[in-house]
């Protein structure tokens, strides 16, 4: 089976739960394609032989702390070059390697593209059952659930 596996380029704790997985992966003679960026990158490059460089969704910090109201107010205003930078290239990529599956560990262009090109995604992270998920909230945890 051929697999596309992105993982999210910020910090390195999706990369490095990402690493055992596509190692396996491997030993079962699957055929994988790693598709990331930053620090990463680099990771995945010591250790394995096809990895690509694509831009993906960053976080912004302050203070050494995720700013979730300027990581949001920055995707908007960068969400019309998003298509451009990170899903055409990574359309072009599927359209190339014809994967049979991807795989993401948090990084949400590699599954849009996936689920455009009608190829079975499977999400290993904590954020996707926020979607899939049916979670109480109340008006004094509403800022919580809405980040």
């Amino acid at each position: 089976m051929k697999i596309l596996y992105g993982v999210q380029s910020d910090g390195m704790g999706h990369a490095l739960r990402s690493r055992p997985i596509i190692e396996h992966l491997l030993r079962q003679g699957h055929s994988v394609k790693v598709i990331t960026a930053g620090r990463a990158l680099t990771f995945f490059q010591q250790h394995f032989s096809d990895v690509e460089e694509v831009e993906g969704f960053s976080f912004y910090y302050y203070n050494n702390k995720v700013s979730y109201i300027m990581t949001g107010l920055k995707s908007l205003l960068n969400s019309p070059t998003l298509i451009k930078k990170c899903i055409l290239p990574i359309q072009k990529i599927i359209k190339t390697y014809q994967p049979d599956l991807i795989i993401t560990d948090f990084e949400v262009f590699s599954a849009k593209a996936g689920l455009l090109a009608k190829i079975p995604v499977i999400s290993i992270d904590n954020i996707s059952m926020l979607f899939l998920a049916k979670l109480p909230y109340s008006l004094s945890t509403l800022n919580e659930y809405l980040i």
